[in-house]
């Protein structure tokens, strides 16, 4: 019950706690149990090198917006159908990074250190592997071509390993138990053959003619 006997000291009573309220006093040192706070339309904002700290779980629905450096000490997960993790700026990862997932990389990627590769890497809708001097093309002529710029290259088809240089074409096709050379063969240190079926009965028979510079000839018939 309030003395009213005394007024004046029962009205500075009240002016005392205004000014705790009006001046934000009460709220130094707050607490909420089992309650809670809403801003609508409002601002939440710590100054004075004022430090925000959250012991519990910490739910945001909405846009979030970090200006400065931000430290994660422990894990940090993007679940969901569609959530992403978007970078515009530079990154960079102190630590070790596993990927469990699809890599879907866009841009010129270059790797500064070893790589071990432990399973296999492929090539698809036309990519080649520039190996400086050396390209592996997989994609051409129906199977893959290792390209010697500018010498040359060799390329492997269906039955079939060529080699190509700036003025001859050599082709090795293989069918019917045989190898055949189209292109221009010579020996520069001598060629022997060993081991040759018998023609058959029917089959004309030439001579082979060799020059001096080491060409190969079908002469006339024997």
């Amino acid at each position: 019950m309030v003395d009213l006997t005394d007024v004046a000291g029962w009205i500075k009573r009240i002016v005392y706690r205004l000014d705790r309220i009006e001046g934000g006093w009460l709220l130094e040192n707050a607490s909420i149990t089992r309650g809670r706070v809403r801003f609508i339309g409002g601002l939440l904002q710590g100054m004075a090198g004022a430090v925000f700290e959250w012991i519990g779980t910490f739910n945001l629905t909405g846009a979030f917006t970090a200006i400065g450096s931000s430290i994660f000490r422990g894990p940090v997960s993007i679940t969901g159908e569609t959530g992403t993790l978007d970078v515009e700026a530079d990154a960079s990862f102190g630590g070790d990074v596993a990927i469990t997932k699809t890599l879907d990389v866009t841009a010129e990627t270059t790797l500064r250190e070893l790589v071990s590769l432990l399973s296999d890497m492929r090539v698809v809708g036309g990519g080649k592997i520039d190996l400086g001097g050396i390209t592996l093309e997989p994609s051409v002529v129906g199977g893959g071509a290792i390209n010697f710029n500018p010498t040359g290259s060799i390329f492997a088809g269906l039955g079939s390993l060529g080699m190509i240089s700036p003025d001859l074409t050599v082709m090795i096709t293989l069918a019917d138990g045989r190898a055949t050379v189209a292109g221009d063969l010579r020996s520069a240190e001598g060629l022997q053959a060993m081991n040759l079926p018998n023609p058959p009965s029917d089959t004309s028979m030439f001579v082979a003619l060799v020059d001096e510079d080491g060409n190969f000839y079908r002469g006339p018939a024997a």
